[in-house]
């Protein structure tokens, strides 16, 4: 059985757009014959691929595994115009969309991208800094290739490796003696404070929060004297304006790269994990 690209085109429409009608302006049909395209793919196929909900539409698993399968056969088409068309003599073409944390971000993921993004400058490149909680439905619905966070996507259709370790130590500023203990995080349902605490032998009964949703804006507080907070230590070593904390454990978080589990990558997806997998490696190592 072969596919149909109509039925297939209608599929990636309504996941794209997140609605029937949405996707069906967007695909200049109505939205009943759009909604019959998808109940003739799925008698075709002999699956659910979406469930209608009060809130909207969701996919199934085997929606999941067919969204992968689309968005392969985008980046093949793409692969193949660009060298049809000689746009690939410029290097590696194509796309590739990378989710990750803002601590993970700029100080090693760019880093290791670099050299390979200056050389092949047709490669269309998308990078997310996001939260854990937004990474997760990203890759559900097929907005990113590669995650690289401290929880592997543990989803069908995906798998993951364990790349590296990340420490995490407590900071203060170095050049106020006076600092509120008071603590930042990123937001409310970001642990790290307490579960840094939970390692200790002597540990406060309460403590107070500030969220500050960025990395670098916490480290910026910290700088100043605004507070305490726990950072990667990769982020503030060598920084003379913190000071790390000898007395108190190293909270260690493990650092996962996750992709699809299919057979093929296109070569800006295969070398963007290899990429990863050995800058990671090296900078951020196994303990």
């Amino acid at each position: 059985m072969s596919l149909s690209s109509i039925y297939l085109d209608a599929f990636a429409g309504v996941v794209k757009h997140g609605s029937f009608s949405k996707a069906s302006k967007a695909l200049f049909i109505t939205q009943s014959a759009l909604s019959q395209r998808i109940l003739n793919f799925e008698d075709e196929l002999g699956v659910t691929l979406f469930i209608r909900e009060s809130t909207g539409i969701r996919m199934t698993e085997a929606g999941e595994k067919l969204l992968q399968y689309t968005r392969l056969r985008e980046k093949l088409e793409s692969n193949v115009l660009d060298s049809i068309q000689g746009e690939a003599e410029t290097g590696v073409s194509g796309e590739i969309r990378i989710g990750s944390l803002s601590s993970l971000t700029r100080s090693l993921l760019y880093p290791c991208l670099n050299e390979f993004l200056r050389e092949n400058p047709a490669l269309h490149v998308e990078i997310y800094s996001r939260e854990l909680a937004v990474l997760d439905p990203m890759a559900r619905r097929g907005e990113i290739d590669l995650i690289v966070s401290y929880h592997p996507m543990e989803r069908q259709g995906w798998k993951h490796e364990l790349i590296g370790r990340e420490e995490n130590v407590l900071c203060q500023s170095s050049r106020h003696k006076s600092v509120a203990e008071k603590f930042f995080d990123h937001d409310f349902e970001d642990n790290t404070t307490q579960e840094f605490f939970n390692l200790q032998s002597k540990k406060p009964k309460e403590f107070r929060r500030d969220y500050l949703h960025d990395i670098y804006h916490i480290i910026d507080a910290v700088e100043r004297g605004w507070g305490k907070a726990v950072i990667p230590h990769h982020l503030i070593n060598g920084n003379k304006k913190i000071t790390v904390s000898k007395s108190h454990k190293t909270l260690t978080f493990p650092i996962y790269l996750s992709y699809p589990d299919v057979s093929y990558y296109p070569t800006g997806v295969r070398t963007a994990i290899d990429l990863i997998r050995e800058h990671f490696k090296n900078t951020v190592p196994y303990k």
